[in-house]
């Protein structure tokens, strides 16, 4: 009734709150929603592939804006029970992303596999891999289920982008494969 009691906060200027990180998530997860529903859901099954690369790109300028407005990553006192809101937590995310997005592409459905996107999500999932191993191995910091299904997914990601493309087995080594995967 008496409106608003203040002017809004300015993110760049006063220290970051709780609240500015779940409107951060909350951006990302539109994105997902936004993804599946143009991209995987059956009303846009028969899009053209022009189309459906045209969102590709526009996705992909959206979720690096998203990693590019990260907001200022709060302080903690003590051990982190979580690596929720962290560096980390955001670049994982943003990888979990480049991988959803690209996702369709590397299945082959549509013809001849580019092999930049499967450099590309193979280096998404990788890096997922890894980065969840330098988490929560040796740490205390919990795990999820939904953090076991990313890294479950990313995985086989990661196998199918080498069995896919015999340009990625050649760059990457036996030893380096066999790290990733046992992540």
């Amino acid at each position: 009734e008496t409106g608003l009691l203040a002017s809004p906060r300015n993110p760049t200027s006063e220290a970051c709150t709780t609240t500015s990180t779940a409107l951060h998530v909350f951006r990302l997860r539109r994105i997902w929603a936004q993804i599946h529903g143009s991209l995987y859901s059956d009303v846009n099954s028969g899009i053209y592939q022009a189309t459906r690369d045209h969102k590709i790109i526009m996705f992909r300028a959206q979720i690096d804006d998203w990693l590019g407005s990260v907001p200022p990553i709060p302080t903690r006192t003590g051990p982190a029970l979580s690596i929720f809101a962290t560096q980390d937590w955001y670049d994982l995310n943003y990888k979990e992303t480049i991988v959803m997005l690209y996702r369709c592409q590397i299945t082959g459905k549509d013809g001849d596999i580019n092999g930049e996107v499967l450099l590309e999500c193979a280096r998404a999932a990788a890096s997922i891999c890894l980065g969840y191993r330098r988490q929560y191995i040796g740490r205390a910091v919990n795990y999820t289920w939904s953090t076991l299904h990313v890294i479950f997914s990313a995985g086989l990601t990661y196998l199918h982008c080498l069995w896919a493309s015999a340009q990625l087995r050649q760059a990457t080594s036996i030893t380096e494969r066999g790290t990733i995967l046992t992540s």
